[in-house]
């Protein structure tokens, strides 16, 4: 749907330019606050209440958190490697998207058939 999609493009040049550039933290952080006070409106008065999944898209949103992070992560470890000088900063990032990429696996084994059942 083109909400989730927007939202997840949100969260990706959130999560890429929290970084590289911190000013757009504020931007984004503006829009996620219009958007909860745009939605939330709609969820109470407009949506129908029947169509409740019992937060079932909480699976696939949090799935997709994690590879934005991941996407975020590598987009930053090329900048640091692009950008020389001190070569020390690409490889201390291996364990971080190391250890994101086993909470990846972890949540898609574990967690989410827990959750669902």
């Amino acid at each position: 749907t083109a909400l989730f999609s927007d939202m997840i493009l949100m969260f990706i040049i959130l999560f890429v330019y929290a970084v590289l550039s911190p000013l757009s933290c504020f931007f984004l952080v503006f829009a996620f606050l219009c958007l909860n006070l745009a939605y939330r409106n709609q969820i109470i008065h407009i949506y129908d209440p029947s169509n409740d999944t019992g937060g079932k898209l909480w699976t696939q949103v949090a799935g997709y958190i994690v590879v934005t992070m991941l996407i975020a992560q590598v987009t930053i470890m090329g900048v640091l490697g692009l950008k020389g000088g001190n070569s020390i900063h690409v490889p201390l990032m291996v364990p971080l998207v190391v250890t994101t990429i086993l909470f990846w696996r972890y949540l898609r084994q574990q967690h989410f058939r827990v959750a669902n059942t």
